[in-house]
């Protein structure tokens, strides 16, 4: 599976909160979110857990730049998180915890996501799923609009995720 995604560091979250009801969708949900990534040889695999949902084992690699990215994925869903953990900790050891309060908007079939991530602060994250080619010009015009409606500047985009910053700041999260 492919996703065209952006991430931004978020300066006013009950604006980036109003900016996404501006396009006349609600909130479908605020959770705690638990991400365990092990290391591994390339790409990363994280096991997520969020409290009401089945866990997911993802595995995925994205290159790292600003503009929207293209992130290849997989998925397996589990209802034995600790189970899971124990199992791969057997075999790879768990190298960063990232842990966050997420807020989903669903835009068409674009996700948004406003994120407070323990210990590096609040984000938006865009995520547009990518079926067939021409998808991923669609995927990049609807993000277009979205930085438009959520008045992003090119300063506030960020090239790696919230395992890179957290690791470059020192914090083990574990």
């Amino acid at each position: 599976m492919k996703n065209l995604e952006i991430k931004v560091r978020c300066q006013d979250v009950l604006h980036a909160h109003r900016a996404a009801s501006s396009l006349g969708i609600e909130k479908q949900w605020t959770v705690i979110q638990k991400d365990t990534y092990f290391q591994v040889p390339r790409g990363k695999l994280k096991l997520r857990e969020v409290d009401g949902f089945s866990a997911e084992l993802i595995a995925y690699s994205r290159p790292q730049e600003n503009e929207g990215k293209i992130s290849h994925y997989d998925i397996i869903r589990t209802d034995r998180p600790q189970e899971m953990t124990a199992l791969l900790s057997k075999a790879l050891p768990v190298e960063l915890i990232v842990e966050k309060e997420r807020s989903l908007y669903l835009w068409e079939n674009v996700r948004i996501h406003i994120d407070l991530v323990k210990g590096l602060g609040a984000f938006i994250e865009f995520e547009a799923p990518i079926n067939e080619p021409v998808d991923e010009q669609a995927a990049r015009h609807k993000l277009d609009h979205l930085i438009q409606t959520f008045n992003i500047h090119d300063q506030d985009l960020i090239a790696v995720g919230y395992f890179e910053l957290l690791k470059s700041t020192n914090k083990k999260g574990i």
